[in-house]
């Protein structure tokens, strides 16, 4: 039986457009170094937080991340090119901040077809095309931002989904990037277990795949990868300390007797954790966080969906919060718990797919360098394809490869300014790069 590799990542980028002189070179190189190393068939990214923080006053860096990454001289052999951006900031209502890349390379040559979901059926993939505008509109994504009232005590942020359907050699799959909320402060979430947040991503995601049960497409095999925020259940974590005995709390208070820091001392008086709004220090023990026994109980999260989803057992550290110094690719900044916030999950059917010949690998990308405060996660997997003879055969020859209709078709020559040749400048804005 056939199989296709498929190199799965999900990334959240935005403090690489802090430092992008620095920190794009450093990014793609990492990137490069991984496709070179595992040589997949089939390669989706998964972006958050496209543009970074304050989206309006980097459009201009947008186009040099994705320019970057298609004169990627790793994507060279990889001749069939998808890209889903959301970059309309102005939309507020609809903006997600998320971004879909898919790669497919010459050397699988088995039909590729992508999912129209306005005509409900499969369109054959060749060329290369970039969709930015409208995406929530277009044919061959379904795009959400969660509804307002998720967002009854916090900022409505840009938080929310893109969906896109594939099929590779007759085998359907779903990919699904999600972004879920963050925590906004580390005090709030002491005071519950499970914090306010962790039940606001828990409704978040169940929203999603609600979404994807009941609507009226056939059901297939689903990835569904992003930030999904899990953190540590911090209470927990306290809440154990002190039922050991070993540590005394003291509270500190601002001079408005407001809560503004927590700090646990050990029985020789040492400070051992202190927590505030964006503070979380372990101090001399900070760095312990790369022993994943001493901490994985308190990673909660996902055993809510266990039913549901899948997951690869995690054998790497906390994808989130490392430092930014981009000389220290291992230490974590003293802002918020370290917790794996960046998965890949997938459903019982996509499990089912799994090559049990070939190997598996899950872990993170740039382990030893600086990628920003989050490390990109990434699952490799060959996943089984049915007889080349039962599902339409193979790609299609020289003379159909423009048979699916693209804007500006184009084919990977190493060259810089592709972003523009294929998706065109941005639409005309009062913030938009010109």
């Amino acid at each position: 039986m056939d199989s296709c590799k498929l190199v799965l990542i999900t990334a959240n980028i935005g403090s690489i457009f802090e430092d992008a002189a620095t920190m794009l070179d450093r990014w793609f190189h990492e990137f490069s170094e991984h496709l070179l190393r595992h040589q997949p068939d089939f390669v989706a990214l998964h972006c958050q937080e496209l543009g970074g923080k304050t989206t309006k006053d980097s459009m201009h860096l947008i186009e040099i991340f994705i320019d970057k990454l298609l004169s990627c001289t790793a994507l060279n052999a990889f001749d069939r090119v998808r890209i889903f951006c959301d970059r309309d900031h102005t939309a507020v209502e609809k903006y997600t901040a998320l971004a879909n890349f898919y790669f497919v390379s010459r050397r699988f040559t088995r039909l590729v077809e992508l999912y129209n979901f306005k005509d409900r059926s499969y369109m054959v993939v060749t060329g290369s095309e970039v969709i930015c505008d409208r995406l929530e509109e277009h044919p061959l994504a379904r795009k959400a931002k969660f509804p307002k009232d998720f967002f009854p005590n916090f900022e409505w942020s840009r938080k929310g989904f893109i969906r896109t359907r594939w099929r590779l050699g007759g085998r359907p799959f779903d990919f699904v990037n999600i972004h879920l909320f963050h925590d906004g402060s580390n005090l709030v979430a002491l005071q519950s277990s499970p914090s306010v947040y962790s039940l606001n991503r828990r409704r978040a995601l169940e929203f999603t795949l609600e979404k994807l049960d009941i609507d009226r497409y056939d059901e297939a095999p689903l990835f569904i990868f992003g930030d999904f925020n899990f953190r540590l259940d911090i209470s927990q974590l306290v809440q154990d300390l002190d039922a050991a005995k070993e540590v005394e709390e003291h509270r500190l208070s601002d001079k408005k007797k407001q809560l503004e820091k927590v700090v646990y001392f050990n029985r020789a008086k040492k400070p051992i954790l202190s927590i505030g709004e964006k503070a979380f220090d372990l101090h001399e023990n900070h760095e312990q966080f790369e022993l994943l026994q001493n901490y994985s109980q308190y990673d909660k999260e996902f055993a809510q969906f266990e039913r549901r989803l899948k997951e690869v057992p995690v054998s790497f550290p906390p994808s989130y919060p490392y430092t930014e110094s981009v000389h220290d690719g291992h230490s974590y900044m003293k802002t918020r718990c370290p917790s794996w916030c960046d998965r890949v999950l997938f459903s019982q059917s996509s499990e089912q797919l799994f090559d049990p010949r070939a190997p598996l690998y899950y872990g993170v990308i740039g382990a030893d360098v600086c990628m920003g405060d989050h490390k990109p996660v990434f699952l490799g997997v060959s996943m089984l394809l049915p007889d080349s003879r039962q599902s339409g055969g193979t790609r299609p020859s020289s003379s159909d490869v423009f048979r699916f209709v693209c804007p500006t078709p184009f084919f990977f020559g190493g060259s810089s300014g592709l972003y523009e040749a294929l998706v065109g400048p941005p639409s005309p804005g009062p913030t938009a790069h010109q």
